[in-house]
């Protein structure tokens, strides 16, 4: 499964009605950390680019106003 960098975000998908004068406000924060290259479900740091380790330490953060 390829790997998604941002959360998924809530803003516009609640059911609620605001009323006048009213806000919504939705975060979501994902951090992610690999350190092992994967094909398919098999551990294969030879397949890696450059044949060198892939360090990948992401954090994003999602924010919805409405």
């Amino acid at each position: 499964m390829p790997v998604r960098f941002t959360s998924p975000g809530l803003a516009g998908q609640t059911s609620t009605q605001l009323k006048k004068h009213q806000w919504q406000v939705d975060v979501a924060y994902r951090h992610l950390y690999a350190d092992k290259w994967f094909v398919g479900t098999e551990l294969r740091e030879d397949a890696a680019p450059f044949h060198h380790p892939l360090y990948l330490n992401i954090h994003s953060v999602d924010l919805g106003v409405e």
